[in-house]
């Protein structure tokens, strides 16, 4: 394990942090010889981009690390939390769950974590968040400024009510137009979202297929087997002859579902015969492309019957 060692704001190093946040600095030995991983230098990055926000119960905690596959920050602001809830024990912050709990916290407070690497080298740096947004940070400073700023925009919208509404795109926005305005070297921008083309359901000529048109133009008449029927229609009708039966389906399911609720039909097919040409009324329309509809039977039951064995009474 690294030697490591805690950097905190002492109550006689700055008074800022005494009227607002405390800052908590967690570092691997040998980084205090670069000037960027310097506390000061660190203590006054948050501080500009703090600066007008009432940060009183606020804590920030920082973690640097050589190497890593990750960075990033989280925000713990929408409730109170406790001194015994500072050491991270799930999730990918555990890793520093060995780091001791300072003895000077407040008593409850609000919490933001960040985590980045100590490597001046990685800088001009490029990273995607998971929320498909490129960023671009010139050097670790920048870095550190717009990460503090966005988990800053969470602490203003939760505990002081800022950003209504705003989830993280909003924290990104903000987050860049205060570095920026600021004099930090970020970039940033929504990449932009591929839409998922949905594919066309094919309807297919089963789901659509009432017997009775085909038996009664083929004159059928006593017992029916209607499994054979079906088989025949299937089997017999051409390509063509069943592109053209859809379509004249679709264009009945189409005027079906323009009916208001309450209004009468008649079946013309029920495989058990139980509801052949009896009443039934419309209870609801279904999704877009579904080839059913609720309707109720004199009896009171409700079905989702299939709008290919229905019809209005004198129509189809």
């Amino acid at each position: 394990m690294q030697n490591w060692r805690l950097l905190r704001l002492h109550r006689s190093a700055e008074r800022f942090v005494d009227k607002t946040m405390k800052f908590y600095l967690f570092t691997p030995s040998g980084t205090e010889k670069y000037p960027e991983f310097q506390r000061d230098k660190i203590e006054a990055t948050l501080r500009k981009v703090a600066d007008g926000t009432d940060t009183k119960g606020l804590v920030v905690v920082l973690y640097l690390t050589r190497n890593s596959r990750w960075t990033g920050g989280t925000a713990y602001v929408r409730a109170w939390l406790t001194p015994a809830r500072f050491k991270p024990v799930r999730g990918k912050w555990r890793i520093f769950s060995h780091f001791p709990t300072p003895q000077d916290l407040p008593r409850r407070f609000k919490l933001v974590r960040m985590h980045l690497r100590a490597n001046t080298a990685l800088y001009p740096l490029q990273e995607q968040d998971q929320y498909k947004w490129k960023h671009r940070y010139l050097s670790f400073n920048d870095h550190l400024a717009h990460l503090f700023a966005h988990e800053l925009h969470h602490y203003r919208r939760f505990h002081l009510g800022f950003h209504p509404g705003e989830g993280e795109n909003g924290a990104n926005k903000w987050a860049l137009k205060r570095v920026t305005s600021l004099g930090f070297k970020v970039q940033s921008e929504k990449l932009p979202v591929k839409k998922r083309r949905r594919k066309k359901k094919v309807i297919d000529f089963s789901a659509v297929l009432n017997p009775m048109d085909f038996v009664r133009m083929g004159g059928l008449k006593g017992q029916i087997n209607w499994k054979n029927v079906f088989t025949g229609i299937a089997v017999n009708a051409s390509s063509r002859q069943k592109k053209k039966y859809i379509e004249k389906k679709l264009h009945h399911f189409e005027k079906l579902r323009a009916l208001a609720s309450g209004t009468k039909l008649v079946v013309s097919y029920d495989p058990s015969e139980k509801y052949t040409g009896q009443n039934v009324t419309i209870v609801r329309t279904m999704r877009r492309n579904s080839v059913r509809i609720v309707v109720r039977t004199d009896d009171g039951k409700e079905w989702r019957w299939p709008m290919a064995w229905l019809h209005q009474d004198g129509v189809g």
